[in-house]
């Protein structure tokens, strides 16, 4: 028994230091020193202040942890589980997966290092198991082989569970899947091979089904590369949104791709947008006032059937036309956003955009300085000036209506040619009746330049009805007040 020395502050019973002397370890040649505080009350725990053990004493436990220690410390001797040599103080041993010790001469020729659990384990039971889409093996250890592997039912390989497929109750590694299946990327659906022959957004395979639903429709974030069509400087490039009448998804795709054949897909691209339910948004490249009649021209003249905007099933969809800012100076632009969100002319700029302010466009009170705001403000406005290279108009409702369409981008233009105008100062430039004259609405049947936009003044704000105006559809009875404001009730699509 080792030698042990009680030292208590307190008269110590001959019972009670008794038990503590039984408490301690019974085999190995080291000691144990304990200093203890023990109360005369029965009742009071014992207090250990100091235990001190001698460098050679051996732990009683049979673990491997402490067989190691032992070893180590020269209080016990072991051998090799393997080949049997004694293992002692000076020799290199490990503790294996198993619980055993074992001399590194033989976990260097008999055991192998399993990958997947960081742990070592014999030979002769590892097994071999594949990568998943690869020609290289692994080997790992008999546990991890039961827990993560599984066989394909095609080519017999192993393979981590992770990454198999199981369909209809048959496990196939990802290689052999894809030999036999293919699935669409849209709604996940499996297909045999060869049968997905549809590709959405340049490179998704996708059945008939979510292909009739998506078409060429891509991603809001996709950003075309940029192309100006037409004479410069003035380019435009237009956003127009439109619905499926009947709301039914599964015609939307081939609805959009007939709008991209009668443009042509050098011209303009189709975009989901957050606020259609059923719908997409025509976007165009950037192109002159005379090369949008023309291209937009075409497209009227064998407009699809079943799309509609301005009357669409949620009066969600809204026409937006981007200018070029390049050619407009920063008193140019000012003397735009004053004109538009000026008190005065609302009623008038709520008539031609064929719609009053709503979430997705205000109309406020701004002053000469707002220019100065351009990438700090909010783009839901009448005139949106956070565009890096254009301003955006987008008060107008959305229209399918040729006569209504050519109106829109000849206010916009006239607007910039108007505020662009050396001889116009600043106060002129916010006048109404001033860009009335300027369109030549109260002297002329006709402007040759904007002869949409005129006949539409002269039926709306004049009450006067012209060739033009007639020809156009833009009647003079369709204006009626709501509120003291002009609202157009145009029946169009």
């Amino acid at each position: 028994m080792p030698d042990t020395t009680t030292t208590p502050t307190q008269p110590v019973e001959r019972d009670l230091s008794e038990q503590v002397a039984q408490s301690l370890p019974r085999q190995g040649s080291g000691s144990v020193t304990i200093e203890a505080t023990i109360s005369n009350d029965p009742n009071e725990p014992i207090t250990f202040r100091n235990v001190k053990i001698s460098p050679n004493y051996s732990m009683p436990c049979d673990c491997p942890a402490c067989k190691r220690d032992n070893i180590l410390n020269g209080t016990l001797t072991g051998e090799c589980n393997h080949c049997h040599s004694k293992l002692d103080a000076q020799s290199s041993f490990q503790i294996m997966s198993d619980k055993t010790l074992v001399c590194e001469k033989c976990v260097a020729e008999h055991y192998i290092f399993c990958p997947s659990c960081n742990k070592s384990y014999k030979k002769s039971e590892a097994k071999e198991v594949s990568q998943c889409r690869g020609t290289q093996t692994l080997k790992i250890c008999n546990r991890c082989f039961t827990l993560n592997y599984r066989e394909c039912s095609n080519c017999h390989k192993f393979i981590n569970r992770c990454e198999i497929v199981n369909y209809k109750d048959v496990v196939y590694c990802k290689d052999c899947f894809d030999r036999f299946y293919q699935v669409c990327a849209m709604c996940n659906t499996i297909y045999a091979v060869g049968t997905l022959t549809h590709i959405v957004r340049g490179r998704h395979k996708v059945c008939e089904k979510c292909f009739n639903q998506f078409g060429p429709i891509n991603v809001y974030e996709t950003k075309p590369k940029i192309e100006f069509q037409g004479k410069p400087p003035h380019y435009y490039g237009i956003e127009l949104e439109v619905e499926l009448e009947n709301q039914d998804k599964s015609e939307r795709g081939k609805k959009a791709q007939e709008v991209v054949d009668l443009f042509g897909g050098d011209f303009v691209i189709v975009k989901e947008d957050g606020s259609l339910q059923c719908g997409f948004e025509i976007c165009t490249q950037p192109a002159s006032k005379e090369e949008h009649l023309i291209r937009w021209g075409k497209f009227f003249d064998n407009l699809p059937g079943n799309l509609v905007s301005f009357n669409s099933p949620h009066n969600n969809c809204g026409l937006h036309i981007h200018c070029s800012k390049k050619p407009l100076s920063l008193l140019s632009i000012a003397k735009i956003v004053v004109f538009i969100n000026d008190e005065k002319n609302q009623p008038y700029i709520e008539t031609i955009a064929g719609r009053k302010p709503n979430r997705y466009f205000k109309i406020a009170k701004k002053n000469y300085s707002t220019v100065r705001q351009i990438g700090d403000g909010n783009r839901y406005e009448a005139v949106n000036l956070l565009n890096r290279e254009t301003i955006e108009f987008r008060l107008f409702r959305g229209t399918l209506k040729r006569e209504s369409f050519f109106k829109a981008i000849e206010f916009c233009d006239s607007i910039i040619q108007f505020c662009m105008t050396g001889n116009n100062g600043i106060a002129y430039c916010r006048n109404w009746d001033n860009y009335m004259d300027y369109i030549g609405v109260k002297d002329k049947d006709t402007n040759k330049d904007y002869p949409h936009l005129h006949a539409f003044m002269c039926a709306k704000f004049l009450k006067k009805e012209t060739k033009l105006s007639k020809k156009f559809g833009f009647n003079v009875d369709d204006l009626v007040s709501v509120e003291g404001a002009p609202v157009l009730v145009d029946a169009q699509r």
